[in-house]
């Protein structure tokens, strides 16, 4: 088990063991390459709130990072449970043209960054100083902090066949991950623009699944920058028996920024002291 908190140390990989620098440059940030680079991605994240970099990790390292997953197995936490598309509690009281009376089952298998050896190239990846300054960019921030929380700062996600991964908003502004195994079929990441504003909107793409909906079939090694906190999304349950894997890495402009306990909740069904001592600050905790 690994202490909370994120170390700074990549597992001694350098950025040319994990990047594909001959198509994406990060190491030379001043180039008219990478700034191309970071102009599209910019206008694809303005224009449909979601930005993929195809084939940014080399086949080498998706395959490395997918077998340290792999071995890992027996550490994955497999949760089903109901929530609606915001994360909160579930009541009789919505009306029934409020999206928040729409309740979902959600079943999918994840591994906590607690379990995740420092050693490994997945915590490297998350680790490593240019491709935080490459999604800082990307987003236009100057500067952004690895998330800290202990159970949400990154970690991987598992779905097998018929699991559901259904319509919801994230807790966080954005959501990066990097796809380490593609599932026989199904496993279609889904998105709406930003939508969060407009609940009569959110009540069509419920009701119907294609309004305002835009598809993505990423492979392997593609690496996604979307809006999650705006844009309502899901992954279409996979199907056949190869299970569908994808690693997601948490940034933040905050430094030291935690989830909110309501979701950590629903999610794991128990907060860590990290967050009880943080509610306790804010008033929320006798």
């Amino acid at each position: 088990m690994n202490k909370f908190g994120n170390d700074a140390a990549t597992g001694g990989y350098e950025l040319d063991d994990i990047i594909n620098l001959s198509d994406y440059p990060l190491h030379k940030r001043n180039s008219y390459a990478y700034k191309e680079i970071i102009n599209l991605a910019k206008k694809n994240i303005e224009d449909t709130s979601c930005s993929v970099s195809k084939g940014f990790i080399k086949k080498s390292a998706t395959k490395q990072m997918l077998s340290e997953t792999l071995d890992l197995q027996d550490k994955f936490i497999v949760r089903e449970f109901t929530h609606n598309i915001y994360y909160k509690n579930i009541s009789d009281a919505y009306q029934k043209d409020d999206p928040a009376s729409i309740i979902q089952t959600r079943k999918n298998g994840f591994l906590r960054p607690d379990h995740i050896s420092r050693a490994t190239m997945i915590w490297g990846l998350f680790q490593m100083p240019e491709i935080i300054q490459f999604v800082a960019d990307c987003l236009g921030y100057e500067k952004l902090y690895q998330y800290y929380d202990p159970y949400t700062s990154m970690g991987i996600n598992y779905q097998e066949e018929g699991w559901n991964f259904p319509w919801h908003f994230d807790s966080s502004e954005f959501a990066i991950s990097t796809l380490l195994q593609k599932s026989t079929g199904g496993g279609i990441f889904q998105w709406t623009d930003e939508i969060k504003s407009e609940p009569s909107e959110q009540m069509k793409v419920l009701e119907t699944n294609t309004h305002r909906v835009k598809s993505l079939d990423l492979e392997p090694g593609d690496f996604q920058i979307f809006k999650g906190l705006t844009s309502l999304h899901r992954v279409v349950p996979p199907e056949g028996s190869i299970p569908r894997i994808n690693l997601l890495l948490g940034y933040t402009p905050k430094q030291k920024q935690l989830a909110p306990s309501e979701f950590i909740k629903n999610f794991w069904g128990e907060l860590h002291p990290a967050h009880l001592e943080r509610d306790r600050k804010n008033g929320k905790l006798s």
